[in-house]
């Protein structure tokens, strides 16, 4: 199992980003979902919020991973 030679830290990152993924996968779904159905709505405040966690994932990501490579993690 490719989880079980990893650190703690490395474990809780990766669990907390799928969480995070998997409900942004979900409210996006469910705003596509409800443009559809009824296009009338206007839904760019939570497409905005889709996009804004977005972001904030890429760089907590981006920031991980740096500090990783900064410290010479493997």
């Amino acid at each position: 199992m490719p989880l079980v030679d990893r650190p703690t830290s490395e474990v809780l990152i990766i669990l907390v980003t799928l969480t995070v993924c998997l409900a942004v996968l979900g409210f996006g779904t469910m705003l596509a979902v409800i443009a559809f159905r009824d296009p009338g709505i206007d839904l760019s405040d939570g497409f905005a919020a889709v996009g804004g966690i977005l972001n904030t994932l890429l760089g907590l990501t981006a920031g991980y991973l740096a500090g990783r490579a900064r410290n010479g993690a493997k």
